[in-house]
């Protein structure tokens, strides 16, 4: 075999060991502070794609103050991933994480996951404001609201009929925002009577 050929072969061996070596490095290092560091908090399944190969789940979750997105293997291989059941798009399960590093994290994927609901139903109530109200059509209202958590403030966007809206003006509602701890960008709308009449805009 021509030397050149052997220098090239032998090359590609070096770099393929010195890749292997520095995963499996960072990988434990990863494994390690996860196991030295580690909160548990609920994420919430966004996606996944089941292959033969290289098939993978999306989540997020909350922790620190941020919403934080990532993705883990479909598989339960190493360095030991829980897949007991497959996942379910929409519904919550246990995240590990580490407090340090929060994007250093697992999804563990068992029978014990949780609705939408059941968390909100668990959860707690916050007041929120309405900052803007934009009128799309004589019975329909985009508002434009605020609630603050955790030192940030979480602002959204939700269309509501007239009817709905069961105080005098639409900045005189009093908002109450069902939430859970462990996912407070999980909310449920309810506007709180302040007068039995219906809404006049």
């Amino acid at each position: 075999m021509d030397i050149k050929l052997k220098l090239k072969k032998f090359g590609g061996v070096i770099i393929a060991v010195i890749l292997f070596t520095f995963g499996f490095y960072n990988t434990c290092e990863s494994e390690n502070n996860l196991s030295e560091n580690k909160k548990i908090t609920l994420g919430k399944v966004t996606d996944f794609k089941y292959k033969s190969k290289g098939g993978s789940i999306s989540y997020e979750f909350y922790a620190n103050g941020e919403l934080h997105k990532t993705s883990d293997p479909d598989n339960s291989g190493w360095p030991g991933y829980v897949r007991d059941v497959r996942a379910e798009k929409g519904k919550f399960y246990k995240v590990e994480y580490d407090n340090n590093n929060p994007k250093n994290s697992k999804i563990i994927i068992d029978k014990n996951s949780k609705s939408h609901m059941e968390l909100l139903n668990k959860g707690i109530k916050k007041n929120g404001i309405i900052e803007k109200v934009y009128a799309i059509s004589e019975n329909y209202f985009d508002l434009y609201i605020k609630y603050h958590f955790d030192k940030n403030d979480i602002k959204f966007r939700t269309r509501l009929h007239r009817d709905s809206l069961n105080c005098k003006t639409v900045k005189a509602c009093k908002l109450e925002i069902p939430m859970n701890l462990t996912h407070p960008f999980l909310f449920k709308l309810r506007i709180v009577k302040q007068v039995l009449k219906r809404a006049v805009l």
